[in-house]
């Protein structure tokens, strides 16, 4: 599993809305409680930066990628997250993201039908587990909402007109 600390955004989703400079986070919060699933359930998983790119196959283009993915210490590259994330700051919805990893291109291990389809039918039910706990968890934590959301729209509300 990889759980996203940050987002940078190759798949240039909404940039017309929000310049792709802005830094996309996790809330808080939401990151929280998952790390604390994750230990409690004894599931291994990794956190930090992920690269969302637009390019399904970008493995074979890596000298595209290489330069982005060694500085900004990117711990997977992935093609939806980062749009998922971008939305939901933009529209004030708390994001948090659990990555399974599925194959690994820079390792010699390609996803192939066979493992790819064994991989979804083993993981889709754990990884939809973990999302119920991690709603349940924040829903009696802050039955009214995560604090920071309701603290940036009342500054929107404040300084946007």
């Amino acid at each position: 599993m990889v759980v996203p600390t940050g987002f940078i955004r190759k798949d240039y989703a909404f940039k017309d809305i929000l310049p792709v400079s802005i830094p996309i986070y996790p809330h808080y919060a939401v990151n929280k409680y998952l790390f604390n699933i994750l230990k409690k359930e004894n599931i291994r998983f990794r956190a930090g930066n992920v690269i969302t790119v637009l390019d399904r196959n970008w493995e074979f283009y890596l000298s595209k990628y290489l330069d982005i993915i060694i500085k900004s210490r990117a711990v997977a590259i992935e093609m939806e997250s980062a749009t998922v994330a971008t939305a939901g700051f933009i529209y004030k919805i708390p994001v948090g993201v659990i990555l399974s990893v599925s194959d690994k291109p820079l390792h010699g291990h390609p996803k192939l039908p066979k493992s790819a389809q064994r991989f979804y039918h083993e993981n889709i039910k754990k990884h939809f587990l973990i999302a119920l706990k991690l709603i349940s968890k924040l829903k009696r934590k802050y039955p009214h909402g995560l604090p920071s959301v309701t603290y940036r729209n009342l500054v929107d509300t404040v300084l946007i007109k």
